[in-house]
């Protein structure tokens, strides 16, 4: 009898094991967008990236050189996406801001979170929660592969995925 129940202990402890061995490891905690804001994104000029939905702002909104001020077209703009983006349910965003490769990274560092600031503002005053928002100053540490260094003079923002 003490072997039939050592069996019986020894085939519940392989079943465990085997579906133990079934199971998928644990995958970060990530959002997962609905097809309709996939849809909103795309219509608005976000693309899908590494980091989430990013929506580059060269041509829609730049900034001129050494300001941080958006010009009523670019409030405007900024606005609207602002409530494309609560209307479809997406109410948390990161928003980089970036220079040119002129001046000091000091400097750039403060005058990009200025710029990102700016445009956090104009999403704040469009609906957002200021708490939804991540505001970063990115300097000139990722520039835009241009020939044109006024195309880095912008405001990224990206819908994180995680």
């Amino acid at each position: 009898m003490g072997i039939n129940r050592f069996k019986s202990w020894l085939y519940g402890l392989a079943l465990l094991m085997s579906l133990a061995a079934c199971q998928t490891a644990p995958q970060p905690e990530g959002k997962t967008l609905t097809e309709a804001q996939r849809s909103v994104l795309r219509t608005e000029g976000f693309v899908e990236s590494s980091e989430g939905w990013e929506l580059q702002m060269p041509g829609k909104m730049l900034f001129a050189f050494d300001s941080s001020t958006v010009d009523a077209t670019s409030r405007e703009r900024i606005a609207k996406l602002g409530q494309a983006l609560l209307e479809a349910g997406i109410d948390e965003l990161r928003v980089e801001g970036h220079t040119d490769s002129q001046g000091s990274d000091a400097y750039n560092k403060r005058l990009s979170l200025k710029r990102a600031e700016a445009v956090n503002e104009v999403l704040v005053e469009s609906g957002f929660q200021s708490a939804r928002i991540k505001v970063l100053g990115l300097g000139s540490d990722h520039p835009l592969q241009s020939s044109d260094p006024a195309e880095n003079r912008r405001v990224a923002v990206v819908v994180p995925l995680f």
